[in-house]
């Protein structure tokens, strides 16, 4: 009876709401439908979400196992094929840690945190030029596209008069519309919030360039 008297819960200490979400990997990537090639893809594993809540407190922690970023344009003299990953450690850790405990009895006129810890791993960055160049003509040709597509606007727009002032009308209602939805209220009090302790983990990163063939002519020297 005496130990079953010491599993008992205070009030209001009991979770009222718990939420666990696990993402085993997530993955995007960058292309260049012009030349058809992928230049960067992004990769994260083990995310992991979870939150508690009770009267007292919200507990909230975050983390992710691992992220990479790999250059996909590949040739001979790629030299770096990894272009964010975590430095190679003989204990790793996750590569992203982040957790917050919030005083819910005290989160009235601001919000009140007991604790929050972020923590990153040392991370390794390697950049290679000839990647760099290949990323800057993506963008110039987006610039293009751009450009071009506002000149065949302005040319629709003086051939079809009537129509264009109509397409305007539309154009800055909605803006109108989105930017009352959007706009705050002046004399609404923003919150502050008050961190009793915050833990900020040491954070690293190795940054290495690697010249190309494309400007150095073959002397690829890091």
């Amino acid at each position: 009876q005496g130990e079953g008297s010491g599993l008992g819960y205070a009030s209001g200490t009991h979770t009222e709401n718990y939420a666990y979400a696990r993402l085993d990997r997530i993955s995007a990537a960058l292309i260049d439908s012009t030349r058809i090639m992928e230049l960067v893809s992004f990769s994260s594993r083990g995310a992991d979400l979870r939150v508690s809540v009770t009267k007292q407190k919200t507990r909230l922690a975050f983390a992710v196992g691992n992220i990479q970023v790999d250059q996909q344009s590949l040739g001979i003299n790629t030299k770096v094929p990894v272009i964010l990953a975590p430095t190679p450690v003989k204990f790793p850790l996750p590569t992203v840690q982040f957790m917050a405990w919030k005083d819910n009895v005290r989160s009235s006129e601001m919000d009140s945190y007991e604790y929050v810890a972020i923590h990153v791993q040392e991370m390794d960055l390697k950049i290679e030029e000839s990647w760099l160049y290949d990323v800057w003509e993506l963008y110039l040709d987006v610039m293009k596209k751009r450009e071009a597509r506002a000149n065949i606007w302005h040319q629709d727009k003086e051939t079809d008069f009537p129509t264009s002032i109509h397409e305007d009308e539309q154009i800055t209602n909605a803006i109108n519309k989105a930017a009352k939805f959007l706009k705050r209220d002046k004399n609404t009090k923003k919150k502050k919030i008050y961190i009793r302790e915050l833990f900020l983990g040491q954070m690293g990163v190795n940054l290495s360039y690697f010249k190309s063939p494309k400007s150095n002519w073959g002397n690829s020297e890091p």
